[in-house]
């Protein structure tokens, strides 16, 4: 039972970790706090389960036509509005834009699919089970975490590999010295969300893969974001995921101990203790 529990755990942090790290990366290279981030990871999946309802298309090929939108969709957002920012104090002021948006997209989805819960249960691989060792493997979680880290390791690869990527880690570091060297920074920063966007996508629908979903669970995300964001260092890739890991396994473990709705006020005063021990996160370079 202990190896089950643990497995899960480490599955859903990889999740966990997925739908955190584009958050981590807009707040380190740009200063913004994007609170829309989950409602968009929401808004992913109810795109996907629509398609799938409607049209028959496999939420994984879902994925992969969702990609680019959001892509766009994060890029059109900084020009239109995170742009509009600049020379003022903009994590506060992106706080308060993005809350807006949050509300805007919530009621959005709440008016187009509703307030009842929705699940992907109608897809048969999600739902297989593979037995080994005594440990359950069920494809809803499987999926979920290799997708999320196929999505980890595709953004390490960018930011170290590619020119773009470089200039992205470049702008986090000093944005004055890599505006000296001939860095576009308004082009960075615009593909930074887009690469954002992507990725929440990608965690939203691997989260919905393992839990049901409505209009204003992105709230519960958002916390979750916040914490791993927190303790595995803002703009650490390395730190999202282990911190992602170490917040599934405390989920899971906790629950053998406390009931389900002590779950969150037992993390959360884990957090207060992080931020007194060290306040700059646990694995921050």
């Amino acid at each position: 039972m202990l190896g089950q529990i643990l497995i899960n755990g480490v599955f859903l942090g990889g999740i966990l970790a997925s739908m955190a790290v584009g958050f981590s990366i807009l707040w380190r290279v740009m200063g913004v706090v994007n609170v829309a981030h989950p409602v968009f990871c929401l808004l992913s999946s109810y795109i996907a389960l629509t398609l799938l309802k409607n049209y028959g298309v496999d939420p994984l090929l879902s994925l992969a036509l969702i990609l680019p939108i959001y892509f766009a969709l994060g890029c059109f957002i900084y020009v239109i509005f995170i742009q509009k920012l600049g020379g003022k104090d903009i994590t506060s002021a992106s706080m308060v834009l993005t809350f807006g948006l949050m509300l805007i997209v919530e009621k959005l989805i709440q008016a187009t699919w509703g307030a009842t819960e929705k699940s992907f249960l109608d897809v048969s691989y999600l739902m297989a089970t593979l037995e080994w060792g005594g440990i359950f493997f069920s494809g809803d979680y499987t999926i979920g975490f290799i997708l999320s880290i196929l999505s980890l390791a595709s953004v390490q690869i960018f930011l170290t590999r590619t020119f773009t990527g470089k200039a992205i880690r470049a702008a986090w570091q000093d944005i004055v010295a890599s505006l000296l060297c001939g860095i576009d920074f308004n082009r960075i920063s615009a593909i930074t969300m887009g690469v954002s966007f992507a990725l929440c996508a990608v965690g939203g629908i691997c989260m919905t893969f393992v839990y049901s979903f409505y209009p204003s669970v992105h709230l519960n995300w958002l916390f979750y974001m916040f914490l791993i964001t927190i303790v595995g260092g803002v703009g650490s890739i390395k730190g999202v995921l282990a911190a992602g890991v170490i917040i599934g396994l405390l989920v899971n473990l906790v629950n053998l101990l406390v009931p389900y709705q002590w779950i969150t006020v037992i993390i959360f005063i884990l957090l207060v203790g992080i931020l007194l021990y060290k306040p700059t996160g646990l694995f921050q370079s």
